[in-house]
């Protein structure tokens, strides 16, 4: 049995490889105080005798707690490297993907790009990374010619964004030396900054709107919705890190996250996460986004033209089912998943399973130093996804159950009815055509602005009356 030091250089204790590698399983799920940990382990030392004295012969009070901590973290940072490296090794025995020329994106994602001596063109096949993650949606081989799936049939992959401002740090927590720790899901902080900047730079002269929802359906929208407002502000000038943005798969499977340093749920956060998605996937997959503001996002994206061409069209926006019907009726008429053609029962809920699986950690990364709390979420985020993979199968078993069920049902529902299903079809197209009408949007925005303007009416009315 070897033992772990508790700092890379000049370490003051060395903890058993056994005692490392039982806590940090502990750590995972519940997730577990090193603090308590440490107490406990120095209780247990006192209780057999074993007291450790400073130089003067004092006992020492706290003698586990930093260093245990200091010791976890390194001992976590060299599993995730050697996890780095295994990856590494498997990915470069794959068949490598050939590239295909495309046109380059905005003037601010060249920079950027170039920068960091990123490939501007799209792969043929899939990031071995993201197959690693989910082989689920991104299938075994993940060739360009495996995908191309219609969007009425469903497309070729379901994910899902959403974002969570409970997970904060404090900014008096202060941060640590830097640490060679690479990121497998965060997307760095310039990559955000890039997209922000492109966003910033296209609006100031957009192109017109072109959604088949009127935009006086996505304004309302817009106005309803705290994340679809980027001047709104995030409670708490204390904390330097406001919360997280994630995506996941449609098995709830976390693929991307973004750390989140400014306040509000910016357009920004949401549209670097899908981009850095599209540029590891082929041109022809087609992919069904779910998001709370999926409407805001799509006339951000369609306005703004900081998309690589092809890109728009790789892409089908939707609600998420639990925020669906907080829009405007003429907004969930196109965005509601329940009323898209090939959505099946995808509800775009998989970011909430994932913060409730972090909710642990909420309390506990308010205090660490500011790279520490990243690296913690990481190892964490790792660890989920791991275990969710290994549910794959039980997954897709207790899905398939249950649509087999739905279908028999929606089938009894359907023959009982006294419609043919052709007939049904057309009524409902001509339902959403009326339903999308300018007219029928705009009508109860004016009849709001009328009354507000009656009340004024009345106000001056009384005041005069007074006078």
């Amino acid at each position: 049995m070897g033992y772990f030091p508790s700092a890379p250089i000049k370490p003051k204790y060395g903890f058993a490889l056994d005692l490392c590698s039982l806590f940090t399983q502990l750590f995972r799920a519940p997730v577990a105080s090193i603090r308590a940990m440490a107490g406990a382990l120095h209780r247990h030392h006192r209780f057999n005798g074993i007291v450790f004295r400073h130089a003067d012969g004092a006992p020492v009070q706290e003698g586990y707690r930093k260093t245990l901590q200091h010791a976890l973290q390194w001992y976590d940072i060299c599993l995730s490297a050697i996890d780095c490296d295994l990856s590494a090794k498997i990915f470069a025995a794959q068949v490598s993907a050939s590239i295909l020329p495309s046109d380059p994106p905005s003037a601010h994602w060249i920079q950027a790009l170039k920068a960091h001596g990123i490939s501007l063109d799209r792969p043929t096949a899939v990031d071995p990374a993201l197959v690693q993650r989910c082989p689920s949606c991104f299938n075994v081989h993940g060739f360009e010619s495996d995908f191309a799936r219609c969007v009425v049939l469903g497309g070729d992959v379901h994910i899902a964004v959403d974002g969570n401002f409970n997970q904060k740090h404090c900014e008096s927590a202060g941060d640590c030396p830097n640490v060679n720790f690479r990121s497998f899901n965060f997307v760095p902080r310039w990559w955000v900054e890039a997209v922000d900047a492109a966003l910033e730079a296209a609006g100031k002269k957009p192109s017109p709107y072109t959604g088949v929802v009127p935009e006086a359906a996505v304004e309302a929208c817009e106005k309803s919705h705290k994340a679809g407002r980027g001047d709104q502000k995030a409670a708490g000038v204390e904390h330097d890190d406001k919360g997280l943005i994630a995506l996941v798969c449609r098995h709830s499977i976390p693929l991307l996250l973004c750390n989140v340093d400014t306040p509000g749920e910016r357009q920004k956060y949401a549209a670097s996460l899908v981009i850095w998605l599209l540029l590891r996937v082929p041109s022809a997959m087609k992919i069904v986004v779910l998001y709370d503001i999926a409407c805001v996002t799509y006339r951000t994206l369609t306005t703004r033209n900081i998309l690589a061409p092809g890109m728009l069209q790789q892409l089908q926006f939707a609600t998420a089912a639990m925020h669906a019907y907080a829009h405007q009726w003429t907004c969930q008429v196109a965005f509601n998943p329940r009323m898209i053609a090939g959505m099946g029962l995808t509800d775009g809920e998989g970011v909430e399973r994932l913060w409730s699986l972090l909710v642990d950690l909420i309390g506990i990364l308010r205090r660490v130093s500011r790279s520490r709390r990243i690296i913690i979420l990481e190892r964490q985020i790792q660890w989920i996804s791991y275990c969710l993979r290994e549910e794959l199968g039980r997954w897709g078993a207790r899905r398939r159950d249950a649509v087999d069920e739905k279908q028999a049902e929606a089938s009894r529902d359907l023959a009982t009815c006294g419609y043919d299903v052709e007939i049904l079809r057309s009524l409902w197209e001509e339902q959403r055509k009326s339903q999308l009408s300018v007219r029928r949007a705009t009508l109860p925005l004016l009849k709001q602005d009328l009354k507000v303007i009656s009340d004024l009416q009345d106000t001056v009315d009384a005041l005069d009356d007074k006078i």
